[in-house]
């Protein structure tokens, strides 16, 4: 009998339970799924304050029709639209999240605020312009996602104020303008990756003071100016990684995370630097316990202004046991670690 009664309270319990999470979804667009979203318990009931629409994979050319009006995210990766018209989401004014990664999205439009969105991703089409002005409708979107595209150039994009994280690796950028990230000082991590930037002005991110992580691997850089990084005060990564750096200057990090309490790293490894010397690396010196330097892969001229960077550096570099000499030829293969020149006078 005990058994019995336990079994007919758990019927009941998760009959309620499904009664809070899906009673209240009303439509559904045809072959998409539709669940509930953004779930707590509060007084012994759980309830749900949104609803999801997947139409994953549907072959979707368009905006597909019966999405609930209390929808807080639509997912539509893997379609066939040619075009994302941000007006079709605007009478949703529940939306947070709209993905639409892996399409053939060559055009993005707006016109109308979408009020609560905070998170879009376009990832993987074939976008090769912005709205120069219009993303500024998107008043509340934190996230934006538009790796894997053909973006050109974004100097006169103005990009939402709120937005936190801008990813736009895998593009056909060539320049950073200065104000190309006006008025964006809540935003906390930028990835440019593998574009096609081979320029730095000592102004290309005055406007980023909030900036926490800045990737830049896998571009045309070959110089750092003086003062590059000085507005990045709380930044604590900054990836430089294979692209074609040969020179360094001395204060090209001059102030970089300063104001950051976390442990900092800069990727300078697998580029074309030649010559590494304390000179070059005086302000971080004077922070070394605070930072991780990366320099494998460069074509090392080993000698003994490099033997007093790496005693005066210590653990600052950290990847000593991987920096190979390149030259001169007595010391060629030889690691940065087991250096021993003994003609060098400290």
């Amino acid at each position: 009998m005990k058994l019995i009664w336990c079994v007919v309270t758990a019927v009941l319990v998760v009959a309620h339970l499904h009664s809070v999470f899906s009673g209240k979804i009303s439509s559904c667009p045809p072959k998409c799924t539709c669940g509930d979203a953004l779930c707590r318990r509060r007084q012994g009931r759980v309830v749900c304050r949104g609803i999801t629409v997947n139409c994953y994979a549907l072959g979707l050319t368009e905006v597909p029709d019966g999405i609930p009006s209390r929808v807080t995210g639509i997912f539509l990766a893997h379609n066939s639209f040619a075009y994302i018209d941000l007006n079709d989401f605007a009478s949703f004014n529940r939306l947070q999240t709209l993905l639409g990664d892996n399409n053939n999205v060559a055009k993005l439009m707006i016109d109308t605020p979408v009020r609560r969105l905070r998170k879009l991703s376009l990832k993987n089409n074939q976008i090769s312009f912005l709205p120069p002005r219009n993303l500024m409708l998107l008043r509340s979107l934190v996230e934006l996602y538009l790796q894997d595209n053909n973006i050109r150039g974004i100097s006169e994009v103005r990009f939402p104020a709120k937005l936190e994280q801008l990813i736009l690796n895998n593009n056909n950028l060539t320049e950073l303008a200065p104000g190309s990230f006006r008025k964006m000082k809540k935003l906390r991590v930028l990835k440019l990756n593998n574009n096609y930037i081979a320029h730095i002005d000592q102004n290309s991110f005055r406007d980023l003071q909030g900036l926490e992580v800045l990737e830049l691997a896998g571009n045309l850089i070959t110089e750092v100016p003086n003062d590059s990084f000085k507005f990045l005060s709380k930044g604590f990564y900054l990836n430089l990684k294979n692209n074609r750096l040969n020179e360094i200057h001395p204060y090209s990090f001059r102030l970089f995370g300063f104001k950051n309490v976390h442990h900092h790293q800069i990727r300078l490894d697998y580029n074309q630097l030649q010559f590494l010397s304390t000179d070059l690396f005086t302000d971080l010196l004077s922070r070394k316990s605070s930072f991780s330097l990366y320099f494998a892969g460069n074509p090392v001229f080993c000698d003994c202004n490099l033997l007093t960077f790496r005693d005066e550096a210590e653990r600052m570099i950290a990847d000593q046991n991987r920096i190979l000499c390149q030259s001169p030829v007595e010391y060629v293969d030889i690691s940065v670690q087991d250096l021993n020149i003994e003609d060098c006078c400290f």
